[in-house]
């Protein structure tokens, strides 16, 4: 048994050794990190950052307005993780609808807007993602289809009035997400309720009835990631269909080359 002579001796030549074997181990999955990026930048002209800093991470007119975002590095581990998600949801899409659409896609252990966590959110031409074990690879992929389908919408002529006609008449939209930001964040939107009620009134979560944007967002990531289960509700719900439709429109309004059929 070491005695605390011996332990204070011993301390220091196990830390170097700590360092010695996951040094090389830790710098091959950067390397390996790097690479894919690498790739994806040449692919599809989309850079992705892990390296997290206040300044580098977040524009000027966010960082002017006190408390108003936060961030934090996500570990490599959850980064390795997430860039074949974000390979996957970048060749979802026609090389069109991404050049001059998406130019950035950043990754963080912890994002925070207005004091509330929430999973992504997105600028003129970037998008924010939360990566963190207690998050799935299906519910990173969503979340990226559901900001940048904020991006499209606000890119390209939307059919925003045909969407409200889909609600019941004289329903009206809450006017904001805040309220229902941190239990969607801390359910995560797979685990939120199914209601036949929100169904027949045109609405697949809670977090929809917030405003039109909220609600083509959740329709976009169903389209792509929960598509069979949106095609039976639509087979259902006759509003369902309809916000289905316009939101199946709206893409192939801007490539050919969407096939949602499958």
């Amino acid at each position: 048994m070491l005695g605390s002579q011996g332990i204070r001796i011993w301390a220091p030549v196990l830390a170097v050794l700590v360092l010695f074997v996951a040094g090389p181990a830790f710098a091959d999955e950067r390397a390996d990190a790097d690479a894919e990026i690498e790739f994806m930048a040449r692919a599809y002209g989309v850079r992705v950052h892990y390296g997290y800093s206040y300044e580098g991470f977040f524009p000027k007119v966010w960082r002017d307005k006190p408390g108003y975002v936060h961030g934090r590095q996500a570990s490599l581990k959850q980064v390795l993780n997430a860039l074949p998600v974000i390979q996957e949801f970048l060749a979802a899409y026609p090389s069109e609808v991404v050049s001059g659409s998406l130019t950035d896609v950043f990754l963080l252990g912890r994002l925070e807007m207005m004091g509330h966590p929430i999973g992504g959110t997105y600028g003129p031409s970037w998008l924010y993602v939360m990566v963190s074990p207690h998050l799935s690879e299906k519910t990173v992929l969503s979340t990226l289809h559901h900001e940048f389908s904020s991006i499209l919408m606000r890119k390209h002529p939307f059919p925003a009035k045909e969407w409200e006609q889909a609600n019941e008449p004289g329903w009206k939209y809450a006017g904001g997400s805040r309220n229902m930001i941190e239990e969607i964040v801390s359910q995560g939107e797979d685990h939120q309720p199914l209601s036949a009620d929100l169904f027949a009134r045109g609405f697949l979560t809670s977090y929809g009835q917030s405003c039109v944007e909220d609600d083509f967002n959740i329709y976009a990531s169903w389209l792509f990631t929960r598509r069979q289960e949106l095609s039976a509700l639509a087979e259902q719900y006759p509003r369902i269909r309809k916000k289905r439709d316009l939101c199946v429109r709206f893409y192939q309004s801007l490539s050919p080359e969407f096939n949602f059929d499958g």
